[in-house]
């Protein structure tokens, strides 16, 4: 039912079909993976109330200034659809894939460090009883 609404609600942003196909493909696959359960939610280390508040306030904004920014650069006039549309482009595109990225980052390190631990930790044993 969501993809349907999203799909409807996209006939009002992006006409050309296709355009809408390929903008909306990242929405679909996180939203069909997350109902699905196959890719658990990004871990995201305590925080105060806050300090989420503030986070999302960068990142809600930081799409919006970016289109003024380019609306007022290009001499353009201001879209509340194409504004839309670059908030859901930052959001469902970039942000999330790369709260997965970073997280997956962290483990990458974790894992490495643990058996960067391991080896040099064996050097030291024979090193000290050499």
């Amino acid at each position: 039912m969501l993809i349907g609404l999203v799909q409807w609600s996209g006939q009002w942003w992006i006409r050309e079909p296709s355009e809408r196909f390929w903008m909306f493909l990242p929405g679909y696959i996180w939203l069909l993976a997350y109902y699905l359960q196959v890719i658990p939610k990004p871990e995201l280390p305590r925080q105060s109330l806050w300090t989420r508040w503030l986070m999302l306030i960068i990142l809600w904004s930081f799409p919006v200034a970016f289109y003024v920014g380019l609306v007022t650069l290009c001499q353009s006039p201001f879209s509340w659809r194409e504004l839309l549309i670059v908030v859901y482009f930052f959001v469902f595109c970039i942000e999330i894939p790369l709260l997965y990225f970073f997280n997956g980052l962290d483990y990458l390190d974790a894992r490495l460090k643990s058996r960067l631990n391991k080896y040099w930790g064996a050097i030291g044993r024979v090193l000290l009883r050499g």
